[in-house]
């Protein structure tokens, strides 16, 4: 999930390419005076990495299941504030990391244009996840399939095969797993990619949702007028699912649309 990191230290490093290097009087060559650092991002971002951390150590303490979190232990002693945390973490650091990623996604295309935003984001995303799918994910098999096995929630015939009669584990399986954020970024920014190079190919550089976005995000009424349709889309997750797309963490190597749509309407607004 540090991906709003790299987005940015790319947005970054394409504005240090773009600066003329200076001389001895000068600032450091590499460096483009008059650049601000978004300091208020450095705090977030590194508020939610504290957060998912937090989340993933308080998982094992926890008295409720959450639903898709097939978690591999579970320690005692559970108290509920394991499960107050761990629950709103999961509301509110994701938001977090994807309003982020879009703000920077927004710098890295004025900076690289269509073709070298694509290829920044194929190295810094892409390609990782790709290798993290064939060394991560198996890696974390072996670690939750030892856990199952210690709790006594499979045996070494089903772990070998890989087939396990627990109907929980059975359908959670086989997925991202924590890897999921980087799969649905991914799609983001290549939709992100694609419609800012058919509005440049239109020969525009606004739309009507452009237009839209501006009214609601300056209008004081935003906070409610935002919360509608977010509050839509997880009612809508809730009755498909469960539980909201806000929380879901079902795994699964398909990308699921509500889920989809509530995560980027966080991208969209940054």
């Amino acid at each position: 999930m540090s991906e709003a990191a790299t987005t940015e230290q790319g947005a970054a490093r394409s504005r240090r390419g773009r600066a003329a290097p200076a001389g001895r009087g000068g600032a450091a060559p590499g460096r483009e005076a008059g650049r601000p650092r978004y300091h208020a991002f450095d705090a977030l971002r590194g508020l939610a990495m504290f957060l998912v951390v937090g989340l993933h150590a308080a998982l094992g303490y926890l008295r409720r299941d959450i639903p898709g979190v097939l978690w591999c232990v579970r320690d005692a002693p559970t108290l509920p504030a394991f499960d107050w945390f761990c629950w709103w973490a999961m509301g509110v650091s994701n938001p977090l990391y994807f309003t982020i990623a879009g703000f920077f996604a927004v710098l890295l295309y004025d900076s690289r244009g269509f073709q070298g935003f694509l290829a920044n984001r194929a190295r810094r995303v892409a390609i990782p996840f790709v290798i993290g799918v064939f060394t991560v994910l198996p890696a974390c098999m072996g670690a939750w399939i030892f856990g199952w096995l210690v709790s006594g929630r499979c045996t070494w015939r089903q772990a070998i095969r890989l087939r396990f009669r627990d109907p929980v584990i059975r359908a959670e399986r086989f997925g991202t797993g924590h890897l999921w954020f980087l799969e649905y970024l991914i799609v983001m920014l290549l939709a992100y990619g694609v419609a800012r190079w058919w509005i440049a190919r239109r020969g525009g550089d606004r739309t009507p949702f452009h237009r839209l976005a501006s009214l609601v995000l300056g209008s004081p009424w935003r906070p409610v007028l935002l919360a509608v349709p977010t509050t839509a889309v997880l009612w809508i997750g809730r009755q498909r699912v469960g539980i909201d797309a806000a929380l879901d963490r079902h795994n699964s190597f398909l990308i699921d649309p509500v889920k989809m749509l509530h995560h980027a309407s966080f991208f969209v607004v940054g």
